[in-house]
C-alpha cells in the first residue's frame, strides 16, 4: 500500500472504491496532499493506465471529498507541476533549467519523442 498523508486520500481509502481506481491508488508509490490539491505517483508500471483512469479518479476524490479537490498524477520523482510553477513564480521568474528539465510534462515530452533535452525555455524568449 502507498504511503498516504492527509485527509482527503484518508476519506478517498475508507470509502467504497471502484475496483480499478482501488488497485491503481494501493499500488501507487505516494498519495498525498498539500493546499486542497491531491497527488498521486502511481507505481512504474501504473502510469499509463493510472493517466487513462484521470477522470474516473477525480470523480472518485471529488465524491469522498467535494467538487472543488483537484488531483495531479506526478510521473517520477520531480516534484509536481503545481508546485515547480509556484517555487518558480516565487523565488525566481526564468526557472532553473534543471528544474523545468525535470517537470514531468517536458519529461514525458522527451520520452515520448525519444528526445534528450538540451534548453528549456519559457514560452516566447530567444537567445541573446
Amino acid at each position: 500500500m502507498a504511503s498516504a498523508s492527509g485527509e482527503i486520500w484518508g476519506r478517498v481509502l475508507g470509502g467504497e472504491l471502484p475496483r480499478q481506481v482501488r488497485a491503481i491508488l494501493e499500488s501507487a508509490e505516494e498519495l498525498w496532499e498539500r493546499d486542497g490539491r491531491a497527488y498521486l505517483r502511481p507505481s512504474a508500471g501504473l502510469v499509463t493506465w493510472a493517466e487513462q483512469k484521470l477522470d474516473e479518479i477525480r470523480e472518485t476524490v471529488r465524491g469522498a471529498c467535494g467538487a472543488g479537490v483537484e488531483v495531479e498524477i506526478v510521473r517520477s520523482q520531480a516534484k509536481p507541476a503545481s508546485e515547480v510553477a509556484a517555487a518558480s513564480s516565487a523565488n525566481n521568474p526564468e526557472p532553473e533549467q534543471s528544474v523545468a528539465a525535470e517537470h514531468p510534462l517536458v519529461q514525458s515530452v522527451a520520452r515520448a519523442f525519444g528526445a534528450k533535452i538540451v534548453k528549456v525555455e519559457r514560452k516566447g524568449t530567444q537567445d541573446a
